[in-house]
């Protein structure tokens, strides 16, 4: 996890990799989950790298019975509804902020 310091807040870039690694991949998952919802829940979009370009997610949504994340796309300007399940599969890196100042908010 890289962290970047801003007045009272981080910027956390971290490998999906660093989740989903080794033999609990069930647990990673969830806590990847977990700190998407935590930002987008807060108001905080989740810069996202896929496919080595970056997106951010904005919003999220039940889609046919399962989670699905509103994608704003920079390189093409446009917003697309994506399922949980294809996202993470294409997720390399998210990128999330979080206050210095409230140990609730430091991911570890």
């Amino acid at each position: 996890v890289k962290t970047k310091k801003l007045n009272g807040i981080s910027c956390l870039a971290s490998p999906v990799s660093s989740f989903v690694s080794g033999n609990d991949q069930t647990n990673g998952l969830k806590k990847l989950q977990k700190i998407i919802y935590m930002n987008l829940v807060q108001g905080l979009s989740v810069g996202a790298k896929m496919n080595n370009s970056y997106s951010t997610v904005v919003g999220i949504k039940e889609i046919s019975g399962a989670c699905g994340y509103l994608i704003r796309d920079y390189s093409k300007k446009d917003l697309t509804w994506v399922s949980e399940k294809d996202f993470l599969e294409k997720l390399q890196e998210i990128n999330t902020l979080t206050r210095d100042s409230r140990p609730e908010d430091i991911m570890e």
